[in-house]
């Protein structure tokens, strides 16, 4: 039976008693739910991204990339889309947003995979470096299990990420 408590006190007493744990685990569950509790709409991109990637979008979205929201928005499970070419100023977001899209498109399950192209092999690592930071974001996965690095049932060992794959 779970205890009553009276004051303030009384659950700090009682938090003394539990093993660490338990502890983290009580703690774990109810950050997971106070997140759950101010989960933003899946059909407000921006608001999604600037949830659960603060820092890494922390300015004012431009306008092409609220009409990259509004493209991304259309695309659902199982159908065909027609792939887009961005071309914006250097320096105005247009690899970073589409990295969060594609988290977004992966956490939404409207995507299993998605592919990002770069001009060479050190840009292609800084993305994939940046995306494996999003997908490993405690509030995202309190929210998306589903994203966890996941064992294969057909040869039973952790699937790790490497320079080359990421699996979710």
């Amino acid at each position: 039976m779970f205890p009553t408590f009276q004051t303030i006190s009384d659950v700090d007493s009682w938090l003394n008693t539990l093993d660490s744990e338990t502890q983290q685990k009580l703690d774990e569950f109810l950050i997971a739910q106070a997140l759950a509790d101010t989960r933003p709409d899946e059909s407000d991109l921006a608001a999604w991204l600037k949830h659960y990637f603060p820092d890494h979008y922390d300015r004012p979205f431009a306008q092409s990339q609220y009409e990259c929201f509004g493209y991304a928005l259309k695309i659902q499970p199982g159908e065909y889309f027609e792939p887009i070419c961005l071309c914006d100023p250097r320096g105005l977001g247009k690899s970073t947003v589409v990295e969060g899209i594609g988290v977004w498109l992966l956490a939404t399950r409207r995507r299993l995979y998605w592919l990002i192209t770069s001009e060479t092999d050190e840009q292609a690592l800084k993305h994939q470096a940046s995306v494996r930071k999003m997908l490993e974001s405690p509030r995202l996965l309190a929210d998306y299990p589903h994203l966890r690095p996941r064992v294969q049932s057909a040869r039973k060992t952790l699937e790790a990420w490497s320079s080359e794959k990421l699996i979710c």
